[in-house]
């Protein structure tokens, strides 16, 4: 039932969705008492000054329709498919019809014709169609609820844990010239946090981006047949 639902549907190819999965690392600072050695932690203390603990932005490529999104609205469609011909059963005529028939009027026309000897009206395919909408909204808002709820997970630790080590470089400022090599040291590892938050920030922010893609194509597709069927279906 899934295949054929999901061949009812224009899926586009998924775009390249990987992001760079290694980072190369700032090269370590060399430890000792000379001068050029010792002026390097000053500047990062300077430079995580000016830098607000938690300030880093999540951003997302504009969304693209994926595979793995659609297949879970269609999931979601399948698992409230409604008993006997609905809406699915005549996109699926319409969808057969379309093949032979470039006439889009004609098309819908034909594939109702084909509805309306088993008792199919025109209400019955508008109020399952809007029902199948529900159903995407619904799958819509459950996926905007878990999405928070990682969003708080993954970002929210490692937001104390960069502003802490943030907080801990300011503390030390004044005791530069006896911590020098201990500030390296937290420099380093608040860059390697910003990193990860950063990497973890651009994940969420692109399967949000790459969900509303999905469903706004789907829905975009029902709400466009809901249209053709006021229009076409009198």
């Amino acid at each position: 039932m899934f295949t054929k639902l999901k061949s009812l549907f224009v899926i586009e190819e998924e775009g390249d969705k990987k992001l760079k999965a290694d980072e190369k690392k700032p090269e370590g600072k060399p430890t000792g008492g000379k001068e050029k050695e010792i002026a390097k932690p000053k500047e990062k203390v300077k430079e995580l000054q000016e830098r607000k603990p938690g300030n880093v932005a999540a951003t997302a490529e504009p969304g693209q329709v994926q595979e793995k999104f659609t297949n879970i609205l269609l999931k979601s469609l399948e698992s409230n498919n409604q008993e006997g011909f609905d809406y699915l059963e005549f996109k699926q005529s319409l969808q057969a019809i379309g093949k032979i028939q470039t006439d889009e009027a004609v098309g819908y026309q034909s594939a109702f014709a084909m509805a309306s000897t088993m008792g199919v009206t025109v209400e019955h395919l508008v109020k399952t169609c809007q029902y199948y909408i529900e159903v995407l909204e619904k799958e819509n808002s459950d996926f905007q609820v878990e999405l928070r709820r990682q969003e708080k997970l993954k970002l929210g630790a490692e937001q104390d844990n960069f502003a802490k080590l943030q907080q801990s470089v300011q503390e030390k400022k004044a005791m530069v010239q006896r911590l020098q090599q201990e500030i390296a040291e937290e420099q380093e590892k608040s860059e390697e946090v910003e990193q990860r938050l950063a990497k973890v920030a651009r994940l969420i922010g692109q399967n949000q981006a790459n969900f509303s893609a999905s469903f706004k194509n789907l829905k975009s597709q029902l709400e466009e047949d809901l249209v053709k069927m006021k229009r076409y279906l009198k």
